[in-house]
């Protein structure tokens, strides 16, 4: 396998990678929107 080939599939891995975990944190604000306001509560509380 050329070396631009490999080096252009991890590239395109990691940026589906990427995208899907942004998808998974999208998805869990519209699920559970009060634990987001919950956890900065929390974090102002802790600073």
């Amino acid at each position: 396998m050329e070396p631009l080939l490999l080096l252009i599939m991890i590239i395109i891995g990691n940026l589906s990678l990427y995208w899907f975990f942004i998808g998974q944190r999208k998805l869990q604000k519209q699920l559970h929107p009060e634990e987001e306001h919950a956890g900065k509560n929390s974090d102002y509380r802790s600073s």
